[in-house]
């Protein structure tokens, strides 16, 4: 198990689209209080590197339009709404009553 205070990476994975970025869990807040909760790193571009170069260039994303926005949020939506029918916690009637 990881030292309590020590940020452990709990993924150093890929985003979908092949984007590197980290997620880890803080397990206290400043005061010392249990407050488990998440940070992440998503660069909103991405990193090239030629074979011959030592360093990488970042290419910037773009801005986001509303439409992604919106996509995503109901992606989202999805997902937590799934994940709670499988744990129990929502039935059907509940999920459309509030989404």
């Amino acid at each position: 198990m990881p030292p309590l205070l020590t940020p452990e990476p709990v993924a150093n994975t890929r985003h979908s689209d092949g984007v590197p970025c980290l997620l880890f869990d803080q397990r206290f807040d400043s005061a010392i209080r249990v407050d488990l909760h998440f940070h992440s790193l998503v660069p909103d571009g991405v990193f090239c590197c030629a074979p011959a170069k030592a360093r990488a260039d970042f290419h910037h994303a773009g801005e986001l339009t509303d439409a992604e926005v919106a996509r995503t949020v109901r992606h989202i939506q999805r997902r937590v709404l799934r994940q709670l029918r499988r744990l129990g916690k929502l039935d059907d009637a509940d999920a459309g009553a509030h989404w």
